[in-house]
Formats: structure tokens, sequence, C-alpha cells
């Protein structure tokens, strides 16, 4: 059964990326397609990986989610 970020995501209009060269990076994932979700008024950037995974942007996670990027977190260690 699919998750409902599947749900949202299969109804994603995706592009394909050409500018991917197969070979070039060693065996590790690479973008083939991108997209975006839209929620609401927000747009979350997101790409599909030559393996089929799907990923979102994560600065737009970060904006979704109110995070502030980099910044260090201190503690004890």
């Amino acid at each position: 059964m699919a998750t409902p970020v599947e749900i949202m995501m299969n109804g994603v209009d995706w592009e394909e990326v050409s500018d991917m060269t197969p070979g070039f990076h060693d065996g590790l994932p690479y973008v083939t397609h991108q997209g975006v979700l839209q929620i609401g008024d927000f747009s979350l950037r997101c790409y599909q990986l030559d393996d089929g995974r799907r990923i979102f942007a994560a600065e737009d996670i970060e904006q979704l989610f109110g995070v502030v990027p980099n910044v260090k977190l201190t503690g004890s260690r």
C-alpha cells in the first residue's frame, strides 16, 4: 500500500533531466527527473533518482517546517 507522500508524489508532473551522463557518478544514485509538489501555497522541489527513489530538496523541507538553516547546535559532550 502506498504512503500518503508516495501518492502525492505520483501526481507530480515529472520532467526528465537531460544533462546527466550515465557512468559519471561512480555508482552513486543520480537525478533523472525533477518536479514540484504543490502543498497549498508551498512548493517543494522534488527529484527522482536513477534507482526510483524520490526525494525533496532539503532547503524546501527546512522552510516548510521552519528550520533555520546553518545553525550549529552546541551541547555538552
